[in-house]
């Protein structure tokens, strides 16, 4: 609540009591580097990813974080990796998906189709897979199947 309400500062300071409660907790972790995220002090953020990462190796907010990091810095191709790793550690992951839809979207490249239809069964009410693939269709000049999508989209989300 503390985040959300701009006291990040706060926020730090009780994860960071929790931490020194539990050192073992790699979602205090990851919240923490989360933090250091938003405030763009990545440096600091990946040394507490690399703390959650001893703690729980597979933890898929990690790699998704760091995908984050990667993709705010341009840097796509560690962004992608982090994200695919998120969604091998889990396969339900629908931010990863949505942005590996996003970086190859960027790209130009037809295999960001694949990831927001994955995007889509995952969260199936939600919107902005079929919106995103929509304007990819439709940069791509694939008309027929971005008028496809604005039409689900005008027809299933009303």
């Amino acid at each position: 609540m503390c985040l959300l309400s701009g006291h990040s500062e706060k926020a730090k300071s009780c994860l960071v009591k929790c931490n020194r409660i539990n050192p073992s907790n790699s979602d205090v972790l990851v919240k923490i580097a989360t933090i250091y995220f938003y405030v763009k002090d990545y440096k600091t953020a990946n040394d507490y990813l690399d703390q959650a990462a001893t703690v729980n190796p597979h933890d898929a907010n990690i790699f998704f974080l760091r995908g984050m990091m990667h993709y705010q810095k341009k840097e796509p191709n560690a962004a992608i990796l982090n994200f695919q790793k998120a969604t091998e550690n889990n396969p339900e992951f629908y931010d990863a998906f949505m942005m590996l839809g996003v970086i190859f979207g960027e790209k130009n490249d037809s295999v960001a189709i694949q990831y927001y239809q994955t995007a889509s069964k995952l969260k199936p009410d939600e919107i902005q897979p079929h919106y995103n693939l929509g304007l990819f269709y439709q940069d791509n000049e694939n008309t027929d199947e971005a008028m496809h999508e604005y039409q689900y989209i005008f027809t299933s989300f009303r």
